[in-house]
């Protein structure tokens, strides 16, 4: 799964992808895959793995090569991968630990962005001579010089203070940012889970003999979170933060650790990378990914176990549903209790993936809050199941509390309140018109409306309501706007004279 190959997609474009050099572990590679888990390269031919730093840890990196008879230097650089005790993949990563070249090569690399995680930071460690060694799971034991138990001992970061680890994170991380920027590093954020969905759809604690001393467990997530916080407050990287919302899933990844998650966690946390990587449009401001997608949202509120598994799960996770921002009917569904929300889970994921359809629209400041309500209420109405339920109808009564409007005097009413309001000046009416046209909202006719009743004597305005009048097929309606175009083109032609 680990080996650098073609991505998964080829492209004929000209433009260099982005390379991206990646420190850490399958929390941050397996991002690329964009949830198919036996694929390799990237999901997007607009990004190329430039190099894969596989499990090394920031610790090991700022620490010497070890210099003892019976490993060095000199040694490390005549082994030979001739035995079946590991992969030529495990094997190149051994290599570049004992001779700690990891960071030599991270300041020769032409990568774009430097992408990493902390996993190793969970896992143990060994003390070595005078240095430390980051095992590459096992590997390292295979070797003549760790044979005698004597020779090293072992520790686990996150056993100790983390203070004491302040200054070998400095030193890299100064390096870091120093060769790609800030703006070009990105740190995936783990908290790592200690259950799973079975492949009975039950909710089960990770076993004990896939929970050991190299895979991530529970118990140091809170130093873990420590340790992060110092970077991102003194180094300011891109962070993508989605590991709080899932457990593993042995339907989808049957590698049980708790570091491995279920699908979401990784087409999620590839959609965050895209965006910081290929979106430059002035809008694009985030550089901290913690809210999932709307589609997200449905996708955990939709997992396919019974409601008391389900509330298992959810008592394991954050809540996806507190970090949405900017669609208040949205904020105001997160106030639930967790048991109206997971008795009513299949309707409320409905109503995230109605969100997703026009998050064109809910994700824009262009439009004010009151009109995303408005225009969300509208498309729930048209897509949604119906009749409602009781239950159904409460909530969203509960979080559409000010829809009371018809469609037709909606903006009327709006504007009569802001008046002064830029949002709702023609140019801005204007341009919200042309968007819902675009993607084919009906509600484009309320918007084309209210720009009539701004600018009645616009002749592009005039134009689309005489195209809206011949589609309706309302005769009254054609030979209103024709005469009322032939009237401005006739002014038109006297203004030119």
């Amino acid at each position: 799964m680990h080996k650098e190959n073609e991505p998964l997609l080829k492209t004929s474009n000209e433009i260099s992808p982005c390379r991206v050099d990646v420190f850490g572990s399958c929390v941050s590679r397996s991002i690329f895959l964009n949830g198919i888990p036996d694929a390799r390269g990237c999901a997007d031919p607009r990004i190329k793995i430039n190099r894969y730093f596989f499990r090394h840890s920031i610790l090991s990196c700022m620490t010497p090569p070890p210099n003892t008879t019976e490993l060095n230097a000199d040694i490390a650089k005549t082994l030979s991968n001739d035995s079946a005790w590991t992969t030529e993949y495990y094997f190149k990563a051994l290599k570049e630990e004992l001779l700690k070249s990891v960071l030599p090569m991270i300041r020769e690399s032409d990568g774009d962005y430097f992408v990493f995680d902390m996993y190793d930071m969970f896992t143990r460690h060994v003390l070595y001579d005078n240095t430390i060694l980051a095992p590459i799971d096992t590997v390292l034991f295979s070797l003549d010089a760790f044979q005698n138990k004597n020779n090293f001992s072992h520790f686990f970061p996150y056993d100790y203070p983390i203070g004491l680890w302040y200054g070998y994170i400095k030193l890299f991380m100064d390096e870091i940012v120093e060769k790609y920027g800030n703006e070009h590093v990105i740190l995936v954020r783990l908290r790592a889970c200690h259950s799973y969905i079975s492949k009975s759809n039950e909710i089960l604690p990770i076993p004990p003999e896939r929970a050991g001393s190299y895979s991530a467990v529970p118990k140091y997530n809170h130093p873990a979170r420590m340790l992060e916080n110092f970077i991102i407050r003194e180094y300011t990287p891109n962070v993508i933060d989605f590991s709080k919302y899932y457990i593993g899933d042995q339907n989808y990844w049957d590698h049980l650790q708790g570091a491995h998650f279920g699908k979401g966690y990784y087409t999620e946390s590839f959609k965050a990378m895209q965006k910081i990587m290929l979106d430059t449009s002035p809008t694009q401001q985030s550089r901290y990914f913690s809210q999932l997608s709307f589609h997200g949202i449905s996708d955990i509120l939709k997992t396919p176990i019974s409601t008391e598994q389900f509330l298992i799960l959810w008592q394991q996770i954050d809540s996806p549903l507190q970090e949405v921002t900017g669609v208040p009917a949205l904020k105001r569904l997160a106030h639930y209790r967790d048991e109206i929300i997971i008795i009513n889970r299949l309707f409320i994921s409905n109503l995230y993936l109605i969100a997703e359809s026009i998050s064109y629209i809910l994700e824009n400041d262009l439009f004010t809050e009151n009109e995303k309500d408005w225009l969300y209420y509208q498309e729930i109405n048209r897509l949604m199941p119906q009749p409602y339920t009781t239950i159904q109808q409460q909530i969203l009564h509960d979080i559409f509390p000010d829809i009371s409007v018809e469609k037709d005097s909606f903006l009327l009413e709006l504007c009569s309140k802001h008046p002064d309001c830029p949002a709702f000046s023609f140019k801005c009416i204007w341009e919200k018109f042309l968007l819902l046209f675009e993607k084919e909202n009906l509600c484009w006719v309320t918007y084309l409306q209210h720009a009539e009743y701004l600018n009645p004597l616009h002749p592009e305005v005039l134009q689309y309501l005489f195209y809206y009048a011949t589609a309706t097929d309302d005769a009254s309606l054609i030979e209103h706007y024709r005469l009322r175009l032939d009237t401005l083109k006739i002014k038109q032609s006297d203004n030119k004279k």
